[in-house]
């Protein structure tokens, strides 16, 4: 086992309590991920609902802020709103 492959087993055996470590804390993790979804799914669930329609509201009220801005610019121009885009765009 002088080769690449050889390098890598011998580095995997030497880190094998790190590596047996790593997989027992990560089922430990999973099994405390599962009991806390068991325990909180419906308000995690509702949680994402609320902010997920917050979220469409901002963009939705951040949507028409932007598209009065853009009317503005284009009446300060003499543009129409369809021209505006173009306007806003290329400065």
């Amino acid at each position: 086992m002088s080769g690449a492959a050889g390098k890598t087993i011998k580095a995997m055996i030497s880190a094998k309590e790190a590596m047996l470590i790593s997989f027992g804390m990560g089922f430990v993790y999973s099994l405390v991920f599962l009991y806390l979804m068991s325990a909180f799914a419906e308000p995690i669930a509702w949680l994402c609902v609320a902010l997920i329609q917050i979220g469409l509201l901002g963009a939705a009220v951040g949507s028409f802020f932007a598209s009065v801005e853009l009317k503005k610019k284009g009446k300060e121009h003499g543009n129409s709103a369809a021209q505006t885009k173009t306007f806003n765009e290329e400065s």
